[in-house]
């Protein structure tokens, strides 16, 4: 009996090993991702940034990957309080 309850684990891990995986990514997604990634690495080579409503400061940080301190640093005139849209900043 001991051999039959461990068979029907083991039956059982194997079916829960297929059906837990991932799903594969679709085309859609694939690409999708892969112009993300184009526009970060435009946007890596692009010296400049325009700010677009909703932006702040830390928010264009963290997107461009250049620090706050930096960001001030390359824009003297900047107002760290208030960005506008259509703004260029100076990312180096």
């Amino acid at each position: 009996m001991l051999a039959i309850a461990g068979a029907g684990i083991a039956i059982y891990l194997v079916v829960m090993s297929f059906t837990e995986e991932e799903p594969e990514k679709s085309s859609n997604d694939r690409k999708s991702q892969n112009e993300q990634t184009k526009k970060q690495n435009e946007a890596a080579d692009d010296p400049t940034y325009t700010v677009v409503g909703g932006d702040t400061l830390s928010g264009i940080a963290e997107k461009t990957g250049v620090p706050v301190a930096k960001l001030q640093r390359l824009n003297p005139d900047l107002d760290a309080e208030t960005v506008n849209a259509g703004q260029v900043l100076n990312l180096r």
